[in-house]
């Protein structure tokens, strides 16, 4: 399963026309679809996962369309946003297999890593894919779910000001940063924490279970803070943040 991950480093090579023309063309083929639907015939799409994380690619099969033929896709974010998903081709019996789309990072030169992270599947939410082949018209789509990201904090000793914690969060971007920092409740004080890197399934260092059942362990001076505390988890190409309450063993 394809997974967008953006990494560090500039990245070369920008073609604004290349950008325009696939802005250009998602506005044609959405207006298209719209006056087209009601009387195209319809083709079916299958996803081979409809729960996905973020950054991962969906992939699709499709069946119905003319044989041979350009296919146009696009998604459909939870905010109503349409991004561009690349354009396939139909085999000889009409069979879109097993396609997804990553950006080519070489045509967004200029980009940061959270910009070429909106670029893909980066919101938490109801998604759709559609299709629709660009000689007979037909159109399908096929929806799928992206999991919000999420985070757990146990306190497991305290020790004078030294404080061990207990980390974990999953279903963030494959080799994402994630900011981390603990807020006093009653008095507003901040303690930031190491900044975590996710792992290849977006899941945080020593987490080797998406359920999280495995978690990282942190010792921080709490710096006269005596808590409770909410941890702040922040998503640095996600732009995902998420806020719990620290437990307490």
């Amino acid at each position: 399963m394809p997974i967008f991950s953006p990494q560090k480093g500039k990245i070369k090579a920008f073609s604004m026309v290349a950008v325009f023309s696939m802005l250009a063309l998602l506005v044609a083929l959405s207006f298209s679809t719209k006056l087209a639907q009601a009387d195209a015939p319809a083709a079916m799409l299958t996803l081979n996962n409809t729960t996905l994380t973020l950054g991962v690619s969906p992939v699709v099969t499709g069946t119905g369309f003319t044989a041979n033929e350009s296919i146009a896709l696009w998604l459909t974010a939870p905010d109503q946003t349409v991004r561009y998903y690349g354009q396939g081709k139909a085999d000889s019996a009409g069979n879109l297999l097993n396609f997804s789309y990553t950006p080519d990072p070489k045509v967004y030169t200029g980009y940061s890593q959270a910009q070429l992270a909106t670029l893909q599947v980066n919101l938490p939410g109801m998604w759709s894919l559609t299709a629709q082949g660009l000689t007979s018209g037909a159109v399908g789509i096929a929806n799928f779910k992206v999991l919000t990201p999420t985070v757990n904090a146990t306190i497991t000793n305290v020790s004078g000001n030294m404080v061990t914690i207990q980390l974990g969060g999953t279903f963030f971007y494959a080799y994402e940063p994630v900011g981390l920092w603990l807020t006093e409740s009653s008095s507003g004080a901040v303690i930031p924490l190491p900044t975590m890197l996710t792992n290849g399934i977006g899941v945080f260092p020593n987490n080797d279970n998406v359920d999280g059942a495995n978690v990282t362990t942190v010792i921080f001076n709490s710096n006269g803070t005596t808590g409770p505390y909410m941890l702040t988890a922040y998503g640095n190409y996600s732009t995902q943040r998420v806020v719990i309450p620290v437990t307490t063993n």
